[in-house]
């Protein structure tokens, strides 16, 4: 499986990944430019694009602990595989590719219940519970300086 960063001429295959995974969203093809220009943006190629994941860079910031050096959280905005290759490892690699640049940094993310197993599976700890936009979800967290899996 190759992994690589996306280029905006991978914007139709994006919205469609995003359609298909996330639903359809009226503002969808902005949010993914949005990501492109900033290169925030790492996809699976296998023929086809079969995964995606977006790292919201413009939220990561610099966090102060009392009495600590400061350290980084990045955001991770959306993991997307589409739905008819989903339990054939393309989110693991996803995750592992995304561990290896940022695992020296904190990790926080939104999810669904559904998706918390997945998530402890690398080391994210549920931190926090909440609605939002009428779902109920749950913060991750996976602490900096981890060994990738």
């Amino acid at each position: 499986m190759m992994l690589r960063k996306a280029m905006m001429d991978d914007l139709d295959g994006l919205v469609e990944l995003y359609d298909n995974t996330i639903g359809r969203e009226r503002n969808a093809r902005k949010h993914i430019r949005r990501y492109l220009v900033k290169g925030n943006v790492r996809v699976i190629e296998n023929m086809s694009m079969y995964g995606a994941y977006f790292v919201d860079v413009n939220r990561l910031k610099l966090r102060f602990k009392k009495g600590s050096l400061p350290y980084r959280v990045v955001w991770l905005d959306q993991v997307m595989v589409f739905p008819r290759v989903q339990g054939a490892g393309y989110g693991r690699v996803l995750m592992e590719d995304l561990i290896e640049r940022y695992g020296h940094m904190e990790i926080r993310l939104f999810c669904e219940h559904k998706l918390v197993g997945f998530y402890e599976k690398f080391e994210f700890e549920a931190v926090h519970e909440l609605r939002h936009n009428g779902i109920e979800q749950v913060i991750m967290v996976r602490k900096s300086g981890r060994k990738s899996i």
